[in-house]
């Protein structure tokens, strides 16, 4: 009898790989909260920034893993990615000088779909 969650046990692999690489970087982030970027550990080794970058850049490895197998599409991902550019400004208290005016202004203007996924209308494979 296979698992209840129908798992292979390469899915299952890649996912804990990817679980793992995630708690890297919230481990990351929380030491750049608490001493900052450029803070190293004691006896040496990294600054927490470059540490973050690391651990950032396993996440990306595991992103491939999952891409190569077949566990989620990279077309989702970049949808889902341009959207959050879209909507996250609205919610920003000291970045929003990283957005750009149209953005925000495309983003209340343009036609949004069904709203089933709020895509933008030419985006949405929704119908």
């Amino acid at each position: 009898m296979g698992h209840f969650n129908k798992l292979t046990p390469a899915e299952a692999e890649r996912l804990s790989i990817l679980a793992e690489e995630c708690a890297e970087v919230i481990q990351a982030i929380g030491k750049i909260q608490r001493h900052g970027f450029d803070s190293r550990h004691p006896n040496g080794g990294p600054s927490n920034r470059n540490w973050l970058e690391k651990e950032l850049g396993d996440v990306l490895a595991a992103k491939h893993l999952m891409l190569e197998g077949g566990d989620i599409d990279d077309e989702h991902i970049g949808k889902s990615f341009t959207n959050k550019l879209f909507t996250i400004p609205e919610y920003l208290h000291h970045n929003n000088h990283l957005f750009p005016d149209y953005r925000k202004t495309d983003y209340q203007n343009r036609e949004r779909c069904c709203g089933d996924c709020d895509m933008p209308i030419t985006e949405c494979d929704c119908n």
